[in-house]
């Protein structure tokens, strides 16, 4: 069997004959009390890089790289993406793009008003289902046991499109990061097809009267205060921006908040906008740009003023003289034991381990503040052990608290 046959629309969502109930296989729940597991920073990085580049070109495939991402990122056994279909018979979700061992099955597709899918969309929210062939048992004409599945609801100007999912055929249980995940590609995948549409609109227009003329004028629209114009153009413009702003600055957060710096900016010089001297996305990306430039020579100034440890060791001590690096190593070595077991391991995790912040807080199972919190204060008491112990020259050391008022 290729594909799944089309139940009718008309079934009953609760046939009698079924050997268990909805309530039965929906266990969304248990989401809130599974231990969660940690993801690879950069692996979550790489994926998101490679999405965002797809997604500003416009690349063929897209849809199915989720299906396959989904799966990577989330050690799953099987992913899709289930897109509404009107047909004659009434609405359905077929399998756009599937990976994983259910791969053979794509193109086929499950009823609306009886799947997992519909009742997602139903709920709104994210559902996961334990062994659902009890209650969809169209499922179990496939040869692969479906041992968990998690759904995601994907919205496109607030309206339901379909949802991207992930499969378990053995004991891998999902949780709540895999929601998160999971979330986030569905974002990509609405930003794709949002694109796509502007794209097709734009195509049919001739020279700069396209896309980028809307744009324009939704920039004209938010100088005269309309703040539905400027959500709108958040909308059309946000996966490139945010592709931009990822490309500079390499961690998802990071590219969050440059791209909310943008429009936040918009919105107080849309004024200044000239289309003479350039489009809409071209402004938009100088403005991603000047952000993100900022923000890391902020973040070198502050790595300055912290006093990063390999930076400032070097400036104050001639490290290829054996016997002072050794002596500095070992006064480091010191003055980490003094530090509170928390400050010490974030910070020997962050500076001698090599781990990205993000990385120190999976591995510790922490929020990434906590870790932020507890490398600031680890330095700066790192900074008054070293100084007190004369590590650093008179100028530092001259104007730091001796140790007795370290205590507490």
């Amino acid at each position: 069997m290729s594909t799944f046959e089309v139940v009718p629309s008309n079934l009953a969502p609760f046939p009698r004959s079924q050997p268990a109930s909805l309530m039965d296989v929906v266990i969304s729940d248990q989401l809130l009390s599974r231990r969660i597991h940690p993801v690879a920073a950069r692996v979550e990085m790489n994926a998101m890089h490679e999405l965002a580049e797809l997604l500003a070109d416009g690349a063929p495939g897209l849809l199915k790289r989720l299906a396959q991402m989904a799966i990577e990122l989330c050690d799953a056994g099987s992913g899709g993406i289930s897109m509404i279909e009107a047909t004659n018979d009434g609405e359905l979700f077929r399998w756009n793009a599937l990976a994983g061992e259910l791969e053979k099955y794509e193109g086929g597709s499950t009823p609306r008003d009886w799947s997992p899918c519909g009742q997602c969309l139903k709920a709104a929210r994210p559902m996961l289902y334990s062994y659902p062939a009890r209650f969809f048992t169209y499922f179990q004409d496939v040869e692969t046991p479906i041992v968990e599945g998690l759904v995601i609801p994907m919205y496109l100007d607030s309206q339901p499109i379909g949802t991207i999912w992930i499969i378990s055929h053995d004991e891998r249980c999902f949780d709540a990061e895999d929601v998160r995940i999971m979330t986030s590609l569905g974002d990509f995948v609405s930003a794709a097809l949002r694109l796509s549409a502007n794209r097709v609109v734009g195509s049919t227009k001739t020279g700069k009267d396209g896309v980028g003329a809307v744009w324009a004028e939704l920039v004209r629209r938010i100088a005269a205060g309309d703040s539905f114009a400027l959500a709108a153009l958040i909308d059309e413009t946000r996966p490139v921006v945010f592709a931009q702003a990822l490309r500079l600055l390499g961690l998802r957060a990071d590219a969050e908040e440059i791209t909310m710096d943008v429009y936040s900016q918009v919105w107080r010089k849309a004024g200044c906008y000239d289309p003479a001297r350039g489009s809409v996305i071209a402004w938009l990306g100088n403005m991603a740009r000047s952000r993100a430039i900022d923000l890391l020579r902020s973040r070198a100034r502050q790595q300055r003023s912290s006093e990063v440890l390999a930076l400032e060791f070097n400036n104050t001590f001639d490290l290829e003289d054996e016997t002072a690096s050794s002596e500095v190593r070992r006064r480091i070595n010191q003055a980490l034991e003094a530090l509170p077991s928390e400050q010490r391991r974030a910070i020997e995790l962050t500076y001698f381990n090599g781990y990205f912040v993000t990385e120190v807080a999976a591995r510790l199972g922490v929020p990434l503040g906590t870790v932020k919190s507890r490398v600031r204060y680890g330095l700066k008491r790192l900074r008054l052990l070293m100084a007190a112990a004369d590590v650093y020259p008179a100028p530092f050391s001259s104007k730091v608290t001796p140790p007795r008022k370290l205590a507490g």
